[in-house]
């Protein structure tokens, strides 16, 4: 293998995945100890990975920027970072472009037609079911960087969360005890939870938890905010929309942070994780069949009324160990 000296990692578009790449990013610098590592994705996500100790240099690509004169610059400032290799977790045309104008010798991408050629090592993905992180990991394989952490992180410094602190304080809420974070939003309006489920799961969390809840939202979030804000009986803060880092400040401070879609129900998979923990078993009440949390499809969310399931039993430990069982 060629010496690597200047790594360009980039997963464009769409918070979520980009902060799911960040256990790809330090299996990448445990791998390259001593390499020049970047990162380049839109400008409000990779503002999230500032302060990570695993990169050197955020590179942003701001889409509020006519789009031929921004991929212009883009393309300079890469080129001149003489990159040897462009891992491209998103690869789609533009970034696939990106990656052939950066002058890297290596340039990993998915194997697709076309857009592939523009890759000198093109990855075929198994087809077998995996999550996120596990996707990612296949676009550093020819690097020779093994699966070794799964944990996502985001980097705050003292200051911020001190800042983060004296807002929620403002906002009359303790930060010193439970809260559990609500955001209604999604990028796309067919992978968004009904506004009455969010204001439903209020009260619940109102009548079952004895946390603080807290409902912040996007620039595009007015509308089902306000609908949520109307319908919920439970007393619940809703945050005026925040800049991204920001807004990641608030969740990190959560004793759990859910975004419902109808692609995933992250809330139940949080709250999985912490009944698998746990050794009491699913309980059964008269009148409804009681299942343990599982995902749930978007096919089955788009199509089914039962998709949109009953959470009626909540609990939350001292140490935020959190239960839930719902009806089908």
């Amino acid at each position: 293998m060629q010496r690597i000296e200047r790594i360009l990692i980039s997963r464009m578009k769409f918070i979520g995945d980009v902060v799911l790449t960040t256990p790809v990013v330090h299996a990448l610098r445990e791998t390259f100890p001593d390499a020049h590592i970047s990162y380049l994705a839109e400008r409000g996500a990779v503002s999230l990975l500032e302060n990570n100790p695993d990169l050197d240099e955020l590179i942003a690509f701001d889409f509020d920027k006519p789009g031929i004169l921004e991929q212009f610059r883009v393309i300079r400032r890469l080129r001149k970072g003489r990159f040897d290799v462009f891992i491209d977790l998103f690869s789609n045309p533009r970034t696939a472009l990106l990656a052939r104008a950066s002058g890297a010798t290596m340039r990993i991408g998915k194997e697709v037609t076309g857009r592939g050629r523009l890759y000198t090592h093109q990855i075929r993905d198994n087809g077998r079911p995996k999550t996120s992180i596990e996707y990612h990991y296949q676009y550093v394989e020819p690097l020779g960087v093994k699966p070794a952490h799964w944990r996502t992180k985001i980097f705050l410094t003292e200051d911020e969360k001190r800042e983060a602190a004296i807002y929620l304080r403002w906002q009359n809420i303790d930060p010193e005890k439970k809260i559990i974070g609500l955001h209604p939003g999604a990028t796309w309006p067919a992978k968004m939870w009904p506004a009455e489920r969010f204001a439903d799961l209020i009260d619940l969390l109102n009548a079952k938890s004895g946390a603080q809840v807290v409902v912040t939202q996007g620039p595009k979030d007015g509308e089902v905010v306000e609908k949520i804000s109307r319908r919920a009986v439970g007393n619940a803060v809703f945050l005026n929309v925040l800049p991204l880092r920001q807004l990641g400040r608030y969740f990190l401070l959560c004793a759990f942070t859910s975004q419902m879609t109808a692609g995933r129900c992250i809330l139940p998979r949080l709250l999985v994780r912490k009944q698998s923990e746990s050794s009491a078993p699913a309980r059964k009440t008269s009148g409804s069949r009681i299942r343990r949390p599982t995902m749930i499809s978007r096919r089955d969310m788009l199509h089914s009324e039962r998709t949109f399931p009953a959470i009626h039993a909540i609990s939350i430990s001292a140490t935020g160990r959190a239960m839930v069982t719902w009806s089908a």
